[in-house]
């Protein structure tokens, strides 16, 4: 048994507009105020930092230029321990 057009049509319309959100900018959205590490930040105060402010990430910043990005994943990663190393790293 086949679905009529009308009712396929209006099915693909219907899911086009739930993904319509995906069209929007992110400068609505994104934080404005902030807040950088440097490299040397310890990880008890990345820790910190993630508890105060609920962030899953940071930039990290070197003499005003964005080095790179830690993100809560990276901060457990310093705790996973396998067979061939059982220290953190």
């Amino acid at each position: 048994m086949s679905v009529n057009p009308p009712l396929q049509a209006d099915r693909r319309a219907k899911q086009m507009s739930m993904y319509r959100f995906l069209e929007c900018t992110v400068g609505p959205y994104m934080t404005r105020d902030v807040i950088v590490v440097t490299p040397d930040v310890t990880l008890r105060d990345l820790e910190a930092l993630f508890a105060a402010r609920g962030f899953n990430a940071f930039p990290v910043v070197e003499r005003d230029r964005v080095v790179g990005v830690v993100t809560k994943f990276d901060f457990l990663k310093a705790f996973v321990f396998t067979t061939q190393q059982m220290v953190p790293h």
